[in-house]
């Protein structure tokens, strides 16, 4: 039985390859799950996708860890 991603729409179930990293998301209308490499950040640098659990989050916001090296060079 096929469990879309909340956000992409791809399956989630076992043997789908995105079972083992996948979140749980409950709203009002969905009771699912979110495959990772749909559940991360967005980069307050560069605007692309953070892969779940790749992130540094500072006070400013969260970063890929290249893009946050390139900030502090400045």
């Amino acid at each position: 039985m096929p469990s879309p991603c909340y956000y992409c729409g791809e399956d989630t179930s076992f043997g789908s390859g995105r079972f083992v990293n996948r979140l749980p998301i409950s709203t009002d209308t969905f009771d699912g799950y979110g495959c990772a490499e749909c559940s991360g950040f967005i980069c307050d640098s560069c605007g692309e996708l953070i892969y779940l659990d790749e992130e540094i989050t500072t006070e400013t916001g969260d970063y890929h860890e290249t893009c946050l090296e390139k900030l502090d060079k400045k």
